[in-house]
């Protein structure tokens, strides 16, 4: 009887292992299926490419250089950030803060910084909250910690690109910094933990060339448009690397504009107006880079 008993267990743990072993390997292949098709999908979609013509191209640099007169009133009730909007930013950068799990660095202030705490919105202006870390926190060189930081800031990006305040995405980023080292003449700066103006916004002169702001945003669309065609044609041999060239060359542009004309530079209006088109160019470069490495990275 032990023995009938023995076999009979034998036989159903046979017959279970049959049942379950072409399962396992179903689904083993059906997860390289899905890799196998994600690539041959990178490898056949074509990069999207600035479709719009000279006129409509200067309709979008034409809002750029267009100015409100007053904070919006979404975030702010008169000079202070309307409450809601500091509980959710204070709440959602804390959270972010813990995910680091350094519990011996010190937050110095959370700031809210860009356009919507300027004069320079528009309707398509992120949020941007600085979360601002005591550099002299760190047990180790501050060099190291910004370089950490700034992978976080990337990975955040990548991880919280969904999070919206009234349908404009918000953007949270660390820095190892002091509040006085974010500060720029003029340009508006509000303590989250103080309620105030480490920096009050000002109204900006007018220092932009309409003519060079559609010869140049023009110029820029142009040559993304030649490198993502280029990136079609051949995407395993192509040079990821010269998105990001483009970028920071387009960086660079901006920032010497900024030092030289201020935020109403003909670069900085050049610059918010690559932001405005297929969702923002920038990014886009970014993507097609990280999709450039991912399909050369595999086998």
């Amino acid at each position: 009887m032990v023995l009938f008993m023995r076999c009979k267990a034998l036989s159903f743990l046979l017959l279970l292992s049959l049942s379950i072993l072409p399962g396992a390997a179903i689904a083993e292949e059906s997860s390289v299926a899905v890799h196998r098709d994600r690539l041959a999908q990178m490898l056949a979609t074509k990069p999207k490419l600035v479709t719009l013509d000279a006129a409509a191209l200067r309709q979008v640099a034409d809002r750029m250089m267009v100015f409100p007169s007053r904070l919006p009133k979404t975030f702010f009730d008169g000079p202070k950030l309307r409450q809601d909007v500091r509980q959710k930013s204070l709440t959602f950068a804390k959270a972010r803060f813990n995910d680091l799990r350094m519990h011996d660095l010190r937050i110095l202030d959370m700031l809210y910084v860009g356009s919507l705490a300027s004069f320079e919105y528009d309707d398509l202006s992120d949020v941007d909250i600085h979360i601002i870390i005591d550099p002299t926190s760190f047990k180790g060189d501050p060099k190291v910690l910004r370089r950490y930081l700034s992978k976080v800031n990337d990975l955040n990006e990548f991880l919280f690109n969904r999070v919206t305040f009234y349908g404009r995405k918000a953007d949270f980023s660390f820095y190892a910094d002091t509040v006085e080292g974010r500060i720029e003449p003029g340009v508006g700066i509000y303590s989250l933990f103080n309620e105030n103006w480490p920096s009050q916004p000002e109204v900006a002169p007018n220092r932009f060339s309409r003519a060079r702001v559609y010869a140049e945003f023009r110029d820029f669309v142009q040559r993304y448009n030649a490198l993502a065609t280029d990136y079609a044609r051949d995407k395993r041999s192509f040079v990821c690397l010269r998105f990001s060239e483009l970028r920071e060359e387009v960086r660079h542009y901006r920032r010497k504009g900024i030092a030289q004309d201020g935020i109403r530079s003909t670069e900085n209006i050049v610059y918010r107006a690559l932001r405005r088109i297929n969702g923002n160019l920038l990014r886009q470069m970014e993507g097609l880079e990280l999709e450039c490495e991912n399909i050369q990275g595999s086998l």
